[in-house]
């Protein structure tokens, strides 16, 4: 009797701290305690911005299109002054480039005001203010040892902010952005890859308790070849591509597996039979 009442009161301790064992896996599923709305936010990302107007004013071009390529179907190549812009309504993907050499100095640019640019620019675009999620600034170094005994002294290549999207704080699977800037702070490339939105058929809410969410996890994690270990449960949305090139969010659980030495991280979608 006192083995059954210890183990009942591990199991409490472990569902009040997150934590659930099942099948040879240790679940955190702190990450579940909050459910996400049910419903979008108002300002969401349109097709509008993959025209061109809204891009040529997000990057200050004065000029008009000087040249146009049609790239595929939906993709269009555009060449204006010392930019080329690349526009893919369909697969919801934009790329800005400048065809200016960027050259490395020894100047630098704050983070803060890397990540004021980046998210202005993400703005001006048309991504709205609710669709930011985490930001990254990273910088990129380079070194000459080409017939040197000892490489030169790194230098700073280029700055490049990554930016997730989130909808309600919820992560939308494959969607961000990379902007990069030259170390004096002038922009140099922008590529996205965020399609708009669709207005319906977004299935946001799940019936399911974080315990049948679990043994769910459990069955799909062992039918993809794993045994054991530990496991992060998150929210996510996973991205339904419409015939208009907007997408529908579908909730799902995204198990992130604690990759063992030498191996790289993953994470397996499990679907919520999200209405």
């Amino acid at each position: 009797m006192r083995t059954m009442k210890t183990i009942a009161l591990s199991l409490l301790v472990l569902a009040s701290a997150g934590l659930a064992r099942a099948q040879g896996f240790q679940f955190d599923t702190s990450r579940l305690a909050t459910v996400p709305k049910a419903e979008l936010p108002r300002e969401r990302m349109s097709l509008r911005a993959f025209e061109a107007a809204p891009t040529l004013r997000a990057i200050g071009a004065q000029e008009k299109v000087e040249k146009s390529e049609r790239l595929s179907r939906s993709r269009v190549a555009e060449f204006i002054g010392s930019w080329r812009v690349e526009r893919d309504p369909l697969e919801g993907s934009l790329l800005i480039a400048s065809t200016r050499e960027m050259v490395s100095s020894g100047g630098e640019t704050d983070e803060m005001k890397l990540r004021a640019m980046s998210i202005d620019l993400l703005n001006r675009i048309g991504v709205p203010q609710s669709e930011l999620g985490r930001i990254q600034v990273r910088s990129l170094m380079t070194t000459d040892a080409e017939g040197k005994e000892e490489p030169t002294r790194p230098q700073l290549l280029t700055y490049k902010t990554f930016v997730t999207r989130e909808i309600n704080g919820i992560p939308v699977e494959g969607h961000r952005a990379v902007v990069s800037h030259a170390p004096s702070g002038e922009l140099h490339r922008a590529n996205l890859r965020w399609p708009a939105l669709a207005s319906t058929g977004h299935k946001l809410t799940t019936r399911l308790s974080v315990q049948q969410i679990t043994e769910r996890a459990s069955e799909v994690l062992k039918r993809e070849g794993e045994r054991e270990g530990k496991v992060l449960l998150r929210w996510k949305y996973v991205p339904m591509k419409q015939s208009s090139g907007e997408v529908a969010l579908v909730l799902a659980v995204g198990a992130r597996i604690q990759p063992k030495p030498g191996m790289e991280p993953r994470e397996i979608t499990v679907p919520v039979d999200a209405q």
